[in-house]
């Protein structure tokens, strides 16, 4: 049974899903820009310690995932965007 009840599919959701991995990428790249200005700023490095070598990994990833799913690029390129989703 769906959360919109009987003959609404999740397509209808859609719109919500896009909007919300929009808004996460947009957070990821202010609070990223943000992080990396302050260790340029204190002269202190990046990539060091473990759990700034995941964020930065993170982040990456999660840049493909946003590259891939730009519509010219997932038309073009289905099968990779199916393989990275």
């Amino acid at each position: 049974m769906s959360l919109l009840g009987p003959g609404h599919g999740y397509e209808k959701l859609n719109f919500i899903h896009r909007w919300a991995g929009r808004g996460i990428f947009l957070a990821a790249a202010t609070h990223g820009g943000l992080w990396i200005n302050q260790h340029l700023k204190y002269n202190v490095p990046i990539i060091g310690e473990q759990k700034e070598t995941s964020g930065v990994a993170a982040f990456g990833l999660l840049c493909t995932i946003v590259l891939t799913s730009i519509l010219p690029v997932r038309r073009w390129f289905y099968q990779g965007f199916f393989v990275v989703q």
